[in-house]
């Protein structure tokens, strides 16, 4: 079989113990050729590293149909990354870790985020502030208009980064990209963002350059989990046209804080699309997985992606 590469960024870690990982929020790949290590980009604290060294705290893995946030526990080899190759069944994985201060921002204020929607009343007054848009500044109680407030910052920069990190990934790629096999790339969160840019570029490059463009080579495969990213058909036909193989979305319609944030953050547009993260992508050529019975909230997919890859069936 091929060898599978990854790119899975986590915009919200396990947690407390996530503060004692090195790279909590990260991109996986596992890959047959080496990524030029620092990358030079507008990115601070980028790198791709072999997956052996990176330190991932993983979390026990959940009883099916639990979609319980469970608490993260410290494994005995923090560093092995084991669930990965038990999956994805390769020899060689690597870890992109790239903007981890940013990262733990986001992750922190949707945690925030998440403690708010406790309290009563909290995602009805989502919904009509959303509903009367340039209203929403007006109907949205305080607590909740300030957790939003919060979260715009730290949300802008993560989205602006993993643009920027998904170009120089499709550079990275077919910079390496010489008669090696295609790669496979899984990601969530932040990460799935930054995959759909990479395919971005890659489709962008061989546009210009023509039908034989290597960039139509290098994609195998694709799965996205809990995806930052709009339902806009035209986009997603475009990402679809470099990968060769299978192209999954994975999504909850639990996912309340992506659905929340997501539209909140482009509240003022003229056009709002829905989010991929929370529902199908309304495409034949894409495999939507309903992975609502295992994730309850954003924060869960750091904690759920071994029992979704295998649900999913990637082999790599």
């Amino acid at each position: 079989a091929a060898p599978a590469a990854a790119a899975a960024a986590a915009a919200a870690g396990d947690g407390d113990e996530a503060e004692e990982a090195s790279a909590p929020e990260e991109a996986w790949m596992t890959s047959g050729f080496d990524f030029p290590d620092p990358w030079d980009s507008y990115i601070h604290d980028a790198t791709i590293v072999p997956l052996g060294d990176a330190v991932l705290v993983e979390a026990p893995e959940p009883e099916e149909g639990d979609a319980e946030a469970a608490e993260p526990e410290e494994p005995e080899d923090s560093s092995g990354g084991g669930w990965w190759r038990d999956v994805m069944n390769t020899s060689d994985v690597c870890v992109c870790v790239w903007e981890e201060e940013e990262l733990y921002t986001l992750h922190s204020e949707m945690e925030n985020l998440l403690l708010q929607a406790a309290q009563k009343g909290f995602r009805m007054a989502l919904d009509e502030a959303i509903r009367l848009t340039p209203l929403a500044p007006l109907v949205l109680p305080a607590t909740i208009l300030d957790n939003m407030n919060r979260i715009d910052n730290p949300w802008t920069i993560s989205c602006d980064r993993a643009k920027e990190a998904g170009i120089l990934l499709a550079r990275a790629l077919l910079y390496a990209y010489n008669g090696m096999a295609p790669v496979s790339l899984i990601g969530y969160s932040m990460g799935a963002r930054v995959i759909m840019y990479c395919l971005r570029e890659l489709a962008n490059i061989a546009d210009r350059s023509g039908p034989e463009s290597s960039a139509r080579d290098i994609v195998e495969n694709v799965v996205l989990c809990g995806a930052p990213a709009s339902l806009h058909k035209p986009t997603w036909r475009k990402v679809r046209s470099v990968v060769g193989g299978r192209f999954v979305n994975c999504y909850s319609e639990r996912d309340f804080i992506l659905q929340y944030v997501y539209k909140y953050m482009y509240i003022y547009k003229t056009i709002q699309w829905d989010v991929a993260g929370v529902s199908p992508v309304p495409l034949e050529d894409i495999e939507n997985v309903n992975v609502s019975d295992l994730i309850a909230s954003h924060v869960d997919y750091s904690k759920r992606m071994k029992v979704i890859l295998e649900r999913v069936g990637l082999e790599a």
